[in-house]
């Protein structure tokens, strides 16, 4: 796991916290596995209560660190049933690092 990837991911989830809907993020793929290339995006899960899966603020919030870092996130915007019912995804995600509330 990358120091910068795991840096993104605590920005990203101190960002989030406040709101009342958001239960954590999963940092994983390659960043989180250690075996990014130079061009590798960092892949981010946000675990929310409910579909968020239009809300503006978290697309601005996700952008503003992207250009802030100069690197892309891949953010994928999740709900706990959403990973229950796709269990192959989910083991995929729990491969990396969970950063709760």
């Amino acid at each position: 796991m990358t120091a910068k990837a795991e840096k993104i991911a605590e920005e990203l989830r101190n960002s989030l916290k406040e709101r009342e809907d958001f239960e954590g993020l999963y940092l994983y793929g390659s960043q989180a596995k250690g075996t990014q290339h130079e061009d590798s995006d960092i892949d981010i899960a946000g675990v929310f209560i409910q579909d968020v899966s239009y809300d503006r603020e978290i697309t601005l919030k996700v952008y503003d660190i992207d250009l802030k870092h100069d690197i892309v996130i891949d953010f994928q915007r999740v709900t706990k049933e959403q990973l229950i019912q796709n269990p192959v995804y989910f083991n995929e995600i729990k491969k990396g690092k969970y950063y709760g509330r």
